[in-house]
């Protein structure tokens, strides 16, 4: 399906800056320009099988905020637990202090009995005391996306399309989340700083974001 994913309609001016076209959705679109490139279909077979499954780089879900991705929000989907990226999603890149708002959010999911499960291919040392701080279950390394998820839907007790894999880039929470049948959801990244190789990243991602 060629469908826009849902929220993205009024968050076109929001995720401009980082790399989206003005009308821009989370889709791929092969172009003469990227073609035999990473940014477009062409080069290895395995790349171009992904290439060939727009659906896999583009998420369900499009959300101004982590803390739009309310309880309520959730239960309508039928989605009864969460995988949560840490850099730019939960906090800051580098930093260990969640926001409070965030930490607000994360205490209404659990008076709702939602679960939490974090993953992340952060150092495994920061991980651990931010996990720690939080009492959240998690792991990483999780060398997304092609390991983790699998795992951490395990570790939730759920079927795969009961969690909510929540995100801000596509190469590793949306196309990780999609390719273990998680409902995906994007978010913008929280700050701009990044690892060097995001915001590389992030120029590779832009031709999965605009629109056929």
């Amino acid at each position: 399906s060629c469908s826009k994913p849902e929220g993205w309609g009024s968050l076109k001016g929001r995720f401009t800056r980082w790399g989206f076209a003005p009308t821009a959705t989370p889709g791929f679109s092969p172009t003469a320009a990227t073609r035999g490139r990473p940014g477009g279909c062409g080069g290895s077979s395995s790349w171009e099988a992904l290439c060939k499954d727009k659906g896999m780089f583009r998420p369900k879900a499009v959300l101004p905020g982590l803390t739009h991705l309310t309880p309520g929000f959730l239960r309508a989907r039928g989605l009864k637990g969460v995988i949560l990226d840490l850099d730019n999603t939960l906090l800051p890149y580098e930093s260990e202090e969640v926001p409070e708002g965030v930490l607000a959010w994360l205490q209404e999911l659990k008076e709702a009995g939602i679960p939490v499960y974090l993953l992340s291919n952060a150092r495994p040392c920061r991980f651990r005391r931010i996990q720690a701080a939080l009492g959240l279950p998690g792991h990483a390394p999780a060398f997304k996306p092609w390991f983790g998820f699998r795992k951490a839907i395990r570790a939730l007790g759920l079927n795969p399309g009961e969690v909510a894999v929540v995100g801000d880039q596509v190469f590793t929470d949306v196309l990780g989340g999609n390719l273990a049948g998680g409902y995906t959801v994007l978010v913008p990244p929280l700050a701009d700083r990044e690892f060097f190789y995001t915001r590389f990243i992030r120029l590779l991602e832009a031709p999965f974001r605009r629109l056929e």
